[in-house]
């Protein structure tokens, strides 16, 4: 395969390069001109000074909207950008193997060594010029390698990801060029859409001026508004033409990981990546949730494979569905999966790498090097190292993860197409040291299975009517809030056909009346279902084919009495956080649009209604969580309440502020929590009727 850069890289390359040149010239054209234009004002037109208040202000005008508008065209070229992941530089005596294994696909691929090697908890890895402009001339290069990856891939895979990386600075020409050009475009983007509280100011500052105040003020919003779209247009016109070519770039460093990896590894690599990369966004919300309850996993690489790997069949195969149905367009910068992977059969290559182990195996002692990488993420993103109390086995960690999961997979046997509610209707108290017949809890679920399984289907299709209602329901809460507000709304935004208030009242009055209709068809399932699972947990208690060989048996009693509170609890104030929920969607979104209120007075009028109403939600919602014991945050010896944990959440505020972080706090805890707890709870209900041969 020839691995020299395509003529299509090539003329894509320099025709980059001319637009952006372009570009950048109209982008200085413009500056300079404003510039000029405010001087040549300001020396011509002195004398308006002496016409009194009226010259000043025509004098003054211009002058302002030229510092503005400059102020506005230059402050991204200063403004600091966000750093990059932590990483940590590793060297050729603690990982020879390593550094053996990348000169070798360095010298294959035609590139020089990495002057530095560096390894961080990302899925991705990446070349780049060390000291960026710095190292245009001598080519100093450093890899940076995701530790994810090296968990997750065949040496063979992540030798082919290393040569793509490589493969972008094969010549030496191209590869300058080619970082100038994305250099530019990336800063173009930054002009355009990182934005400051420049113009945001100037109208807040123009609603309280005087009239002679205001005008220069919102001119000068409205030169940033007229400018940001001029510069918007020459964005995307660079952009097109950079686009264009960095999806050439791909196809041509794709020819090096085919070549040395092989066809098929660089489609099943293609396909590892993406399943390491759901696991990685889905990690996210876990390790906030870790950071809370102080247990954070300690090894991220291995805690990411681990999620990965525990992904259902159905997520990875809507993963793939995603993949081949994707198309390129326009301002992607990368080919689709589909393409790249296309090209990669086309070629039917076997590869030259033939190294058929883990990737770990390449590092000296990957466990602990990933071990203390991980630290040093967390100590990047916190800005200090946590403490050692605060570190969780990454074992551990996964085993938490995996009687999540299997709650969730065995969900459906319980109560088909189970919703983010159902289960919480009939949840009555656990009285596990009462007496009660073996037969008659036997008795029970072969009952309530009967009656699930005829009910199924109707169910599931009932809390669709019922999802579907609650979103119609929460549309018009919130487009209530707008017109009261007296905010602009495109009712199509909204997937609804007017703004009026008769129509929006009919249309709220139909969908209670399908909530309530698909209510009336859950609730009884939802007894029955309770009812199950009830019996199921007390098998725990009374049934000897349950207890009997179970070493485990008292750390299950202890785990189902500390988790059962919690979704009785939940079950009592169910339909308060559904209402606590739409108030806090609404509460934000007319924030967002808070710059689109024609009458400010009715605008804040509006905030601060929703806010009352959200501090009356939480003062039903809150009471009942005072007794529930937090079992991930509680210690020996100092339990923590799950209102305690709200409130360690939020700030302490009597104003819209706080009820906000109040809520936030609610919706960020109960739900999770109350998810964390059904599910566990029904996957030990299913392990007791599994043990109890329920059902045969």
């Amino acid at each position: 395969m020839n691995t020299q850069a395509s003529s299509a890289y090539q003329h894509a390359l320099f025709g980059a390069a001319a637009a952006l040149i372009g570009v950048l010239a109209l982008y200085a054209g413009l500056v300079v001109s404003i510039i000029g234009l405010a001087v040549w004002h300001g020396m011509a037109h002195l004398d308006w000074l002496q016409s009194g208040t009226g010259g000043i202000l025509l004098y003054g005008t211009p002058l302002f909207l030229g510092m503005v508008l400059t102020l506005f065209l230059v402050r991204p070229v200063f403004a600091r950008r966000p750093p990059p992941p932590p990483s940590r530089a590793i060297s050729h005596e603690e990982h020879p193997r390593l550094f053996q294994f990348i000169g070798a696909i360095c010298q294959e691929v035609g590139c020089q060594p990495p002057a530095r090697v560096e390894v961080n908890c990302v899925v991705n890895a990446s070349v780049r010029f060390r000291q960026g402009w710095a190292s245009l001339n001598d080519g100093d290069l450093a890899l940076t390698i995701g530790l994810p990856l090296v968990a997750g891939l065949p040496a063979r895979h992540l030798g082919g990801v290393i040569a793509h990386e490589f493969g972008h600075f094969r010549q030496e020409a191209g590869l300058r060029l080619t970082f100038i050009v994305r250099s530019i475009s990336a800063w173009l983007w930054r002009i355009v859409h990182e934005r400051d509280a420049l113009d945001e100011s100037l109208v807040e500052s123009a609603r309280e001026a005087h009239m002679a105040i205001a005008i220069p003020l919102y001119l000068g919003h409205l030169g940033i508004t007229l400018t940001r779209h001029f510069l918007r247009l020459l964005m995307l016109m660079g952009h097109a033409a950079c686009c264009r070519l960095l999806r050439q770039m791909e196809f041509d460093a794709d020819q090096h990981e085919i070549r040395i990896a092989g066809s098929q590894a660089f489609c099943e690599t293609a396909a590892r990546i993406r399943v390491l990369n759901t696991a990685w966004n889905g990690s996210q919300s876990l390790l906030g949730r870790a950071w809370r309850e102080h247990r954070l996993p300690d090894d991220l690489a291995a805690y990411i494979l681990h999620l990965a790997d525990a992904l259902p069949e159905s997520t990875r195969e809507a993963i793939e569905e995603a993949a081949r149905s994707a198309t390129t367009d326009t301002f992607d910068t990368h080919p689709s999966d589909a393409e790249r992977e296309a090209a990669a059969i086309a070629a039917d290559l076997p590869g030259t790498l033939d190294l058929d182990e883990p990737a770990s195996g390449l590092f000296t002692d990957f466990p602990t090097l990933s071990r203390e990488v991980t630290r040093e993420h967390y100590a990047g993103i916190l800005g200090y190292e946590p403490e050692a109390s605060r570190m969780e086995a990454t074992e551990s960690a996964s085993a938490a993860i995996d009687n999540e999961l299997a709650g969730k997979r065995v969900a459906t046997f319980y109560a088909p197409g189970s919703g983010p509610y159902l289960l919480t209707a009939f949840w009555p108290e656990l009285e596990p040291d009462s007496p009660v017949a073996v037969a008659d809890l036997h008795a029970t679920l072969a009952s309530a299975r009967v009656t699930i399984d005829a009910e199924a289907e109707p169910a599931a299709d009932a809390l669709r009517s019922w999802e579907q209602a609650m979103v119609t329901e929460r549309r018009i809460q919130l487009a209530r809030a707008l017109n009261n507000a007296d905010i602009r709304w495109d009712p199509a935004e909204l997937g609804l056909p007017s703004t009026e208030a008769d129509t929006l009242t009919l249309l709220a009055e139909r969908s209670q009346a399908e909530r309530r209709s698909a209510e009336a068809l859950l609730r009884p399932l939802e007894v029955v279902v309770g009812q199950r699972i009830q019996a199921a947990l007390l098998l725990w208690w009374h049934d000897p084919a349950v207890t009997g060989d179970c070493p485990e048996l008292p750390a299950v009693q202890e785990e189902i009495r500390s988790l059962h509170p919690i979704v009785r609890a939940v079950a009592g104030i169910a339909s308060t956080l559904h209402t606590l929920e739409g108030l806090h969607d609404t509460f934000h979104a007319v924030l967002r649009a808070a710059d689109r209120c024609r009458d400010r007075h009715a605008g804040q009028l509006s905030i601060d209604q929703t806010a009352t109403q959200i501090r009356a939600q939480l003062r039903t919602l809150l009471p009942p969580l005072s007794g529930v014991r937090h079992p991930y945050l509680s210690q020996a010896g100092a339990p923590v309440t799950l209102r305690e944990a709200i409130q360690r959440e939020s700030t302490v505020d009597d104003g819209f502020r706080g009820a906000h972080a109040e809520a936030a706090a609610v919706r960020e805890l109960v739900p999770d929590l109350h998810a964390r707890a059904l599910a566990r709870l029904i996957a030990l209900a299913y392990e007791a009727e599994r043990r109890a041969r329920i059902g045969g």
